[in-house]
């Protein structure tokens, strides 16, 4: 007995799904997650960003001969919000793409930078290496 055209058509959907799941472990993308990927990269970057901005901030206050208590307080509280919800959006990444090595390396950037944690930051640099980026595309 032959499948007709519908019962033809859900194999063919189930066997592409199977694939690009196969891909995925294996560390392939296709467009779209490709462009998620990259979406998400890009936040991270930005909130990577605004650490450093905080950071800077912050350690612009000492440069003035008089400076506030509270005005520190307040900087050094907003430079520690703002490193948490980095911190978070890093480990949602990296929970959705844990053997990415570029995710890993920015990581451990942001953990020397921002964190002041060198052994952190060597221990993902070191990940991130030896993973690396096995799909050409990632380079970009």
């Amino acid at each position: 007995m032959k499948p007709n055209i519908i019962t033809r058509y859900q194999i063919f959907v189930v066997s592409e799904k199977a694939k690009r799941l196969r891909s995925a472990s294996e560390g392939h993308m296709d467009l779209q997650s490709y462009v998620e990927f990259k979406r998400n990269y890009r936040s991270l970057a930005r909130v990577h960003r605004k650490a450093l901005k905080a950071q800077r901030d912050f350690w612009k206050l000492f440069m003035h001969s008089s400076t506030k208590v509270g005005t520190v307080r307040a900087q050094l509280a907003e430079l520690e919000a703002v490193a948490e919800r980095a911190q978070y959006a890093y480990r949602r990444i990296m929970e959705r793409y844990p053997n990415n090595g570029k995710v890993l390396k920015c990581y451990g950037k942001f953990l020397e930078e921002v964190k002041n944690d060198v052994s952190g930051a060597t221990r993902h640099y070191t990940e991130g290496n030896r993973i690396g980026t096995t799909d050409a595309m990632m380079n970009m």
